[in-house]
């Protein structure tokens, strides 16, 4: 008996890190398009990335002026994601936060992103940025 514990207790732990790395590539495809949209200065667009309960809480031109805001930084020349994810799902919906240092004309950027995906993709939650990467607030998934 206990040679066939091991390998299922391995099987379970490989399933859960593979299901887990795939929830985050999805969720990286998201911020992507979140990228690509701020790069064309239209900001309006991310409205279709956006949450619905994301968007309830604060409507688009909010968000609007957040980009804008962040954008007088500079041009967005690159961005890389950060090390590591964070991965849970609670009552059927998946909650990825992700982590970008982001180069701004020169200027180092660090952005959060907490999305969740309620059955039909990734939406952003909760964006933040900040210039000291201390200063972010812990999005941990609940």
């Amino acid at each position: 008996m206990k040679k066939f514990i091991l390998p299922i207790i391995a099987l379970t732990f490989v399933s859960i890190l593979f299901t887990s790395c795939g929830q985050a590539a999805k969720a990286e495809k998201t911020v992507e398009q979140f990228y690509d949209m701020l790069k064309s200065e239209d900001y309006s667009k991310t409205e279709s990335l956006l949450d619905e309960d994301a968007l309830a809480i604060n409507p688009i031109e909010d968000w609007v002026t957040l980009l804008e805001n962040k954008e007088s930084l500079g041009t967005l020349e690159s961005f890389t994601k950060d090390m590591g994810f964070n991965t849970s799902i609670h009552d059927g919906i998946t909650e990825v936060v992700i982590s970008y240092t982001c180069d701004y004309s020169g200027t180092s950027v660090y952005e959060q992103f907490k999305l969740v995906d309620r059955g039909s993709g990734f939406k952003i939650y909760t964006y933040e940025y900040n210039l000291n990467e201390s200063s972010l607030s812990d999005l941990s998934v609940n």
